[in-house]
């Protein structure tokens, strides 16, 4: 019974386990080759350069949920497209790429937190 059971828990685990590898896969396939066919020139590079030359950018959240743009230097992240002073940048691995994808998720979480708490002032201040 108890190695019934042993067996079912690592059979899951395993099968969590690659299902999670290859949509983390398809998903990094995916950046690269939008990169490559969206941007005229491009390069690879890893998340400590990825996150130098995102603080470099005055970001724009308002135009697509989910993606950000700084028109004034040709930057952008949208679509698995990172972009920045007009040149794609590929994650070197799908690691580094994971990074990414969190670091974007904490970024535009903070910002709606910020926009909700800016509206909800807004809001309080028109009803006094």
């Amino acid at each position: 019974m108890i190695l019934g059971i042993l067996v079912f828990i690592l059979f899951m685990t395993m099968l969590i386990l690659i299902t999670g590898s290859i949509f983390i896969g398809v998903d990094y396939r995916t950046h690269i080759d939008m990169v490559k066919s969206c941007t005229k020139e491009y390069g690879r590079a890893n998340y400590n350069i990825f996150f130098q030359e995102f603080n470099k950018c005055k970001w724009d959240v308002k135009r697509y949920k989910g993606s950000l743009f700084d028109k004034s230097i040709n930057s952008e992240i949208h679509a698995n497209i990172i972009q920045f002073n007009g040149v794609g940048m590929i994650m070197q691995n799908p690691i580094e790429y994971l990074k990414v994808r969190f670091h974007l998720y904490q970024y535009l979480k903070e910002i709606n937190k910020e926009e909700e708490l800016r509206v909800t002032h807004m809001w309080k201040e028109e009803i006094k």
